[in-house]
């Protein structure tokens, strides 16, 4: 269908206006009148096939059907507004708005169509005309909790959080057991670092709905920010209960017992979830935390046995191999199987530039970087945009004391790709791993103007910036390491930036429990242990 010509919208919009402006004092009193005599069986029929057809997802079925009962019956509003709701979600969105605009003439002092308006223009990202059009749905029905919604969220996407507040706190003034008002405003303060204004607010929402997992976690977040990291520990651990088991719940309850320092509540946790008869994505979930802790020969069963039961899996070999990769003093044999279980990736699976990557750092490890080239050339003439492939021959070339062309090879692929930010934080690290730490500092804060809350990012910008040698970048690195910590609380590797930090700072004690903590979660990584070592080494010579 072709778009209206601009002169027709700016029409629109008017008409809109005044149909607004006209209605400014509040809708007049209507003369009583019998109620409407109800729907002839026809229309009904198609509605109710059109509604279920719409709760199906068959929105073109639901627009035929609801065409049909607007015939039969054309002037419900109920069923024009279904229609155009239907209409709109087939994809003929222009035409829906036309036929709302129309719509909001014929029935002026009907809420919902104020309503459907105002999400068909945000949908349109006409953020303008759907404010007037949920403050509309309010002026003629107070108390209408889905208006005050919409424009809430309608001021959240003109990024003005403050008006978006606002519109939460006037609908708990009409509707005080608003759930969804009251968690979406919690959210909102949590968002504007206001975690302390948040709690009250999501314990009501618990007091009204005790199964609302998400305001349970958002709970937990604001407690840990306020350093209640054991009640935090407790209301993530019941929403962990209250969703029978819940992967995703059960990760954040995970991290949180890591950031608490209680590594035998997460094992105990892992094993509630280590189940054989479990479908291969929490199998290999799990193996993954065993992993992040250094429970290495327990990762290595449940990955080495969800490949058994998923023979097809390229995945579940590829994990099998990280985690025999992840010994660092691992025999050869080890090392030999992960280079083998990595390679038994097929050449055309989506994970083989992981894979041949994988085994490329094993074989370089293991004093065999010839063989790592040739694995690493093959695989890159098949696919020679793979980020993981380019890295790891950055890497080789970084290994054969080629910094320089390892750098040019990224800088080249990133001037290419300028959008990728996945490619530009694998840049970041390269030039970390080079030593070249302003410059990572520099790269990585490049991702960060683009994704503020990449914890990848955050982390590697903060401990570059602890080695760049500049008492100045310190501030720099506290902020970023602050909210990598915040968004993924108990994670070693952040813990042993965060240590470093501390040891840069001369606060050798916290340091050291930090660096302590990191090494108990993660034993297997070299570098926390060598850096918590350079930290009792200054100890001893300070005490000394």
């Amino acid at each position: 269908m072709a778009w209206p010509s601009r002169t027709l919208l700016a029409a629109r919009v008017v008409a809109i206006a005044a149909l607004v402006t006209a209605t400014a004092c509040g809708p007049k009193p209507a003369a009583r009148r019998p109620p409407p005599p109800p729907l002839e069986a026809a229309a009904y029929a198609h509605y109710l096939r059109g509604r279920l057809a719409i709760l199906e997802g068959d929105y073109d079925r639901a627009a035929t059907e609801l065409r049909a009962a607007a015939a039969a019956a054309p002037d419900e509003a109920m069923i024009a507004l279904a229609l155009i709701d239907a209409t709109y979600r087939t994809g003929a969105k222009a035409r829906a708005r036309d036929e709302i605009v129309d719509a909001t003439a014929r029935w002026p002092r009907h809420p919902e169509v104020w309503l459907l308006a105002g999400r068909i223009h945000g949908g349109l990202r006409d953020h303008a005309a759907a404010r007037a059009a949920y403050e509309r749905a309010i002026h003629l029905d107070r108390a209408h909790e889905a208006a005050w919604l919409g424009l809430a969220s309608t001021w959240i996407a003109l990024k003005r959080p403050d008006r978006a507040e606002y519109a939460y706190r006037e609908l708990l003034k009409t509707v005080p057991d608003s759930v969804d008002g009251r968690f979406l405003l919690a959210t909102a303060l949590i968002d504007r670092g206001r975690e302390a204004a948040a709690t009250p607010e999501l314990l009501k929402v618990l007091e009204l709905d005790p199964d609302h997992i998400q305001a349970r976690l958002a709970l937990a977040h604001a407690l840990r920010h306020d350093g209640k990291l054991a009640e935090a520990v407790l209301q993530t651990r019941q929403a962990f209960d209250r969703t029978g088991g819940d992967l995703g719940v059960a990760q954040e309850l995970f991290w949180l017992l890591c950031e608490a320092d209680d590594r035998q509540g997460a094992l105990d946790l892992l094993g509630l979830l280590d189940d054989p008869t479990a479908d291969e994505l929490q199998r290999l979930g799990v193996a993954h935390l065993y992993r992040a802790i250094g429970a290495l020969d327990d990762a290595i069963r449940v990955a080495d046995a969800a490949r058994d039961a998923f023979p097809a899996s390229a995945a579940a070999r590829l994990v099998a191999a990280q985690a025999r990769a992840d010994r660092a003093d691992a025999a050869a044999k080890d090392r030999a199987r992960a280079v083998e279980l990595a390679l038994e990736v097929p050449e055309d699976d989506a994970l083989r530039p992981d894979a041949v990557a994988l085994a490329a750092a094993t074989l370089t490890a293991a004093g065999e970087p010839g063989r790592a080239r040739q694995l690493v050339d093959a695989a890159r003439a098949a696919r020679p945009d793979a980020i993981d492939l380019l890295v790891a021959d950055a890497d080789l070339l970084l290994a054969e004391g080629k910094p320089a062309a390892g750098r040019a090879l990224l800088e080249r692929a990133a001037r290419k790709r300028q959008g990728s930010l996945e490619l530009r934080y694998a840049w970041a690290s390269f030039e970390d791993r080079a030593g070249e730490h302003a410059r990572a500092a520099e790269i990585a804060e490049q991702v960060l103007a683009a994704r503020p809350d990449h914890v990848g990012a955050l982390n590697l910008a903060g401990y570059a910036l602890t080695r760049t040698g500049v008492a100045a970048d310190l501030d720099r690195a506290e902020r970023h390491l602050t909210r990598a910590r915040d968004l993924a609380p108990g994670d070693p590797s952040i813990l042993d930036s965060w240590g470093w930090l501390l040891f840069q700072r001369g606060r050798l004690d916290e340091a050291r429990a930090a660096l302590a903590h990191a090494l108990r979660f993660a034993p297997h990584l070299a570098e926390i242990r060598d850096h918590l070592s350079q930290v009792e080494r200054r100890q001893r010579r300070a005490g000394g």
